[in-house]
């Protein structure tokens, strides 16, 4: 199984206009300032940071206020993690050909490619208190997907393989995450959807594994996602009690949802949010001001929601419209 590469390209240039709604999260901004060469603080760049389909990688305080521009990029960025120990930003790409991984500092001028393959990675997650990146690959030779992993101050990733071969043949990782305490949750699908599509026979499920122990990734079944007309798993995210998930599925009149589990994610969650119109794609965890946020690709925007509501739908709303469709969110402190 391939990447349908002309799927991706297709979609990535779409533009779908849909009517939001207000919202007292909403933000009007006073403009956004392009990127430029810093004098380094976390107390200037503890904030939520996300890329776009047009190569731009943004970050914005949780207020709301102060968004930048921090690079410019002639690829499509696909994901976004931020490297706290060495003050560096990775992310995923897109070429038209290849996949790669980059990192840079926060100066647009000092890209570097770390990592190149025909058939991923798209998704990375970075363990910052271990001093490890993990990214997806897909193997061609035996058609299947792993997770591999390196240490983020090599030159170059290299690595090892982590999980090998995600089973049911989920073989597109779309998102992962990392627990405090190093538990490892992966997102994976039958198809690499790009999140408009609803493909006949897509199915996709969570899975659970360890840092500490390799191989140890465990297929949630009881998570399976819908086998026909579906748009499957997507991201993923805990704040280390409960585990936090996106399944484009239908539920009733609601088409699309985060699902709340615990931890060992045995127990199915109904939905603990529901979006009407929006899809929902990437999600990240603001654990010191307890939120969380997704990124929507139908309507270009960022969304919020508290995490200590029980249900929050009347909660959730617009945190940030966006110029161009957002691919990768992360949050650092």
């Amino acid at each position: 199984m391939l990447f349908n590469l002309k799927i991706i390209i297709i979609f990535i240039f779409i533009t779908i206009a849909f009517t939001g709604c207000g919202s007292e999260f909403e933000t009007l901004l006073d403009g956004k300032t392009a990127a430029r060469n810093y004098t380094f603080s976390w107390d200037e760049f503890s904030g939520i940071y996300w890329s776009e389909a047009d190569g731009t990688i943004h970050r914005i305080n949780f207020d709301g206020t102060g968004e930048e521009i921090l690079r410019v990029s002639s690829n499509i960025p696909l994901d976004i993690a931020i490297d706290t120990i060495n003050s560096r930003i990775f992310w995923t790409e897109y070429t038209g050909s290849a996949y790669r991984i980059c990192r840079g500092g926060f100066n647009e001028d000092d890209t570097v490619v770390v990592y190149t393959s025909s058939y991923g990675p798209t998704a990375i997650v970075i363990d910052n208190s271990a001093g490890v990146i993990y990214w997806n690959e897909y193997q061609t030779a035996s058609s299947h997907h792993d997770i591999w992993r390196c240490n983020i101050t090599d030159e170059l990733l290299t690595g090892t393989k982590w999980f090998n071969e995600l089973a049911n043949n989920n073989n597109y990782t779309y998102s992962m995450c990392i627990s405090t305490t190093g538990n490892f949750y992966i997102t994976a699908n039958t198809y690499y959807d790009t999140g408009i599509t609803l493909g006949s026979g897509n199915a996709g499920s969570p899975y659970r594994g360890t840092t500490a122990t390799s191989n140890s990734d465990t297929l949630i079944t009881s998570l399976n996602g819908p086998t026909v007309n579906s748009v499957p798993f997507k991201g993923i995210a805990t704040d280390g009690t409960y585990v936090y998930f996106a399944a484009n599925t239908t539920h009733g009149t609601w088409p699309r949802r985060i699902s709340r589990a615990g931890l060992d994610l045995i127990v199915s969650d109904e939905g603990w949010l529901y979006q009407n119109i929006t899809d929902i794609q990437k999600i990240a965890i603001d654990l010191t001001n307890h939120k969380i946020y997704w990124t929507s690709q139908t309507d270009k925007r960022i969304y919020r929601a508290d995490l200590d509501v029980a249900a929050p739908n009347g909660t959730a709303g617009i945190f940030i419209t966006l110029d161009s469709m957002p691919t990768g969110i992360c949050i650092s402190h």
